[in-house]
């Protein structure tokens, strides 16, 4: 007897799969902060791209070890990480160190300065993941709802007053999302899409209208005197200026329009290495615009598109886990990545204002880095140990087709020969439980017997009286309302 064993190699390797992916950003995006640092020979190198490195290692031992155990035996030290998340958020607005006016780093003693907004997104949003599918406490109707959006608003409140606005839109957007898997419908997923598409088709053109107005900038610093950060009201008005700032949006379209479809080559990149972008922000916040120069278009292309996969396969683990947790857990790190990418390449090509964010894995950011890693280790393993079909490999289906309709390619493919006879072949290669599904639908119908039709019953045809004027079937009527009359008289 021939068995069929159908392996789903794809599901079973998806982790290393993350893991390639995430590895080829952080590699590529090293090689570009080193350029970054590179100015020219004889100069000293800037060590910066160093502690990217070892940030990156740091990053990736956590996310093998993440990925190697069950994430459902964190349980109450996600609550633990997320108080102490907290309480560093608020060391930090009190005893931080002040950079460009904001307290976004925190220096503790035998340690690296960090910023503390980087583990307290990951750690909030495990926390209101777990909040919405495993409770530790019962409370019903509102006061759960309230609770929920406390946990996310705490420290989006803390991260927004340091001020760090990116990261603060980020976790709330990601969080939002989360919300919207655990709680909405299909109907609510339609509107949203619509909604987002409606306020994108206006927001292009109305922001087109805003920079033909060049309006003065003192108009705007006026109209925004309320809002307590003058660097912020300052990134709006240049903002909404015709061309932008000269040392920053400028020098962007410059970088990305010099660069062509194919770059000036690494290390070439004269715009950034003669310091027209600033070199602070060249291998952080505006690292696309480095790859543009140096890159061209084809490799803004190609890191783009390294994004894409890397959320795609995060999403794929939240559609096929069975955990309810992990599902959210996955849904929110493929939402942090997506909205973090979106938002700075919205800052490269002037669709959104200077919040100072950066491309996960990508851009000079050594705890942001991290803690990516953190949360696609957290992937990893819920699609190691709540996907079926990724452990051991599993018999689907027993069948004895002979060996001229049906034979293994190799190990995890199946062929179907559907025509095996004649001059005519066709061939139907399938993979995993798809083949079962389909081999079982083919045996059960090239066994069964087909069902004999049910003979018709000949109506006899109706006779009227050739002289008169009837209807066809008025007749027929009129019997019926004569035996319905009579079962009426009987009862």
């Amino acid at each position: 007897m021939l068995g069929l064993i159908v392996q789903d190699a794809e599901r079973r390797h998806r982790h290393l799969w993350i893991l390639l992916v995430a590895l080829l950003l952080a590699g590529i995006g090293l090689l570009f902060v080193r350029s970054t640092c590179y100015v020219a020979e004889g100069f000293p190198l800037d060590p910066a791209w160093r502690r990217q490195a070892q940030w990156g290692l740091l990053g990736l031992l956590l996310c093998v070890v993440f990925a190697m155990n069950d994430f459902r035996r964190l349980g109450g030290l996600v609550w633990v990480g997320y108080l102490a998340s907290v309480l560093l958020l608020a060391v930090t607005l009190l005893a931080g160190v002040k950079s460009n006016g904001a307290y976004r780093w925190l220096k503790l003693p035998g340690l690296p300065s960090f910023q503390a907004a980087a583990p307290a997104r990951l750690f909030t949003l495990l926390a209101y993941a777990a909040w919405l599918s495993r409770p530790p406490v019962r409370l019903q109707g509102r006061l759960a709802g309230l609770v929920g959006a406390a946990l996310v608003l705490v420290p989006a409140t803390l991260i927004a007053v340091e001020p760090s606005m990116g990261n603060a839109l980020t976790l709330v957007c990601a969080c939002s999302l989360v919300w919207f898997v655990a709680r909405g419908n299909a109907a609510w997923a339609r509107r949203l899409a619509l909604t987002a598409l409606l306020a994108a088709a206006v927001a292009m053109p109305a922001l087109g209208w805003v920079r033909q107005q060049n309006w003065e900038p003192a108009k705007i610093r006026a109209a925004l005197s309320w809002w307590p950060y003058k660097h912020h009201v300052n990134r709006v008005v240049w903002f909404c200026h015709p061309t932008g700032h000269p040392s920053n949006e400028r020098q962007i379209m410059y970088c990305l329009a010099s660069g062509g479809w194919f770059g000036k080559g690494l290390f070439r990149g004269i715009i950034q290495k003669r310091g027209f972008l600033p070199r602070a922000v060249a291998g952080s916040d505006f690292i696309l615009a480095t790859i543009g120069e140096e890159a061209g278009l084809l490799g803004c292309i190609t890191v783009l598109m390294l994004c894409a996969v890397l959320v795609v396969l995060c999403l794929r683990v939240a559609a096929e886990t069975t955990d309810d947790w992990g599902r959210l857990i996955c849904t929110g790190v493929a939402a942090l990545f997506a909205v973090q990418v979106l938002i700075s390449v919205g800052m490269v090509l002037r669709l959104c204002p200077i919040i100072g964010l950066t491309i996960p894995l990508l851009g000079r950011a050594g705890t942001l880095m991290t803690t990516a890693f953190v949360g696609l280790g957290l992937v990893a393993s819920v699609q190691r140990h709540t996907v079926p079909g990724t452990g051991a490999p599993q018999v689907l289906c027993h069948v004895s087709p002979p060996p001229t309709i049906m034979y293994r390619e190799n190990r995890d493919t199946v062929v179907i020969d559907l025509l095996p006879w004649g001059p005519i072949k066709l061939f139907l290669r399938l993979r995993w439980e798809r083949a079962a599904e389909t081999l079982e639908e083919l045996v059960a119908m090239s066994t069964a017997k087909p069902k004999p039709a049910k003979p018709k019953r000949p109506r006899k045809p109706k006779q009227y009286h050739q002289d008169t004027r009837e209807l066809p079937g008025f007749r027929d009527a009129l019997e019926f309302g004569r035996r319905c009359l009579r079962r009426h008289k009987k009862d």
